[in-house]
């Protein structure tokens, strides 16, 4: 009997299937791990970072996380800057439409890096990026790149740096008033239209930054840090206003980087935990936190700080040593 013929549809299956087999397999002699914890505050299920992975029912496997289509595919990339040790190591990560992913970690880790290489302002020195399917070699459009430090052009008004996004994206000249006075009144600016960045506060001027990239209106938001020169009180008001946006702007992913556990747990629909250095992905945490947050409110829930500690737990351990297990307390959520 003749063997029947693979169907291409099959055999791009078998392919896709072979693929991901093998970036499990590099994650895994990687010793990564992915955590879920809604699972693990109800069982008696023990996390070793150093080397395994928790399943159980109705959570994800490793393999899974990394999608058939994905607005953003990391795929083995390794980065070193000139003269200098490597930055990142074997770096996989994809990131979903519509996905909000914050990116935590010790400093010097790699996570503005990160940034960079799915911008196109750098390229990896090994493995690939990719954006939509297209290999990215060069700065795309379509990404909108928000840095910690505003960037406003201080001899322009609010409303002449909030055009600047709308002229990089191409909107109608013709419209340019009436959006602007949209992105003021979303962005609670509307008295400070004329002002020129020197008489704003660092939370006015921030949301001045928030309002130009929402102006140009990518389909990417790339975060480095946007609210960490910030005060507490103004950091966590300027994340509802995100979250608001975000809310509104239907499928457009977010990677966030931030130095703060809390503001990561609050915005996200996955963290994830960066070690090194060089570095890499140590774990990730799946944030089952119900939408529509406020950023006050979520706080208060006993399952916020579970996340919270025990994504601590696992920068702490790296910053110990890189093998410390993370306490038990920390992970079951015990206080």
């Amino acid at each position: 009997m003749q063997p029947v013929a693979a169907s291409p549809r099959r055999e791009t299956f078998l392919q896709y299937r072979v693929e991901r087999r093998s970036q499990r397999d590099r994650r895994l002699r990687r010793n990564p791990n992915v955590t879920d914890l809604s699972t693990l505050m109800s069982s008696d299920a023990h996390i070793d970072s150093r080397s395994s992975t928790h399943t159980a029912s109705g959570i994800e496997p490793v393999d899974r996380i990394f999608r058939e289509e994905a607005v953003v595919r990391i795929t083995d990339v390794s980065m070193r800057y000139s003269g200098s040790e490597w930055a990142l190591s074997n770096v996989d990560l994809d990131i979903a439409e519509g996905e909000f992913v914050s990116i935590v970690g010790p400093s010097g880790c790699g996570k503005s890096t990160l940034l960079k290489l799915i911008s196109g302002l750098e390229l990896p020195s090994a493995g690939h990026v990719a954006v939509r399917g297209r290999r990215v070699d060069r700065p795309l459009s379509g990404i909108g790149f928000m840095f910690q430090r505003d960037a406003l052009l201080p001899w322009a008004t609010v409303a002449e740096n909030i055009e600047v996004g709308l002229e990089c994206g191409g909107y109608p000249k013709s419209q340019f008033d009436s959006r602007i006075d949209e992105l003021l009144g979303l962005t609670g600016l509307q008295r400070f239209r004329n002002a020129f960045p020197r008489q704003l506060s660092g939370g006015m001027r921030q949301r001045v930054a928030l309002a130009r990239i929402l102006a140009y209106a990518p389909d990417i938001y790339l975060m480095d840090e946007p609210f960490g020169a910030l005060d507490a009180q103004t950091k966590v008001v300027m994340g509802q206003e995100l979250m608001t946006i975000w809310s509104r702007a239907a499928h457009k992913s977010v990677v966030f980087v931030t130095h703060d556990i809390e503001e990561a747990v609050s915005l996200s629909d996955r963290v994830v935990v960066m070690g090194g250095r060089p570095g890499r992905i140590r774990t990730e945490y799946r944030i089952d936190l119900e939408r529509p947050r406020d950023a006050r409110e979520v706080r208060r829930q006993p399952r916020f700080h579970r996340y919270v500690d025990a994504i601590w737990n696992d920068i702490m351990s790296e910053n110990l040593g890189g093998g410390a297990e993370p306490a038990a307390s920390a992970v079951m959520g015990t206080h």
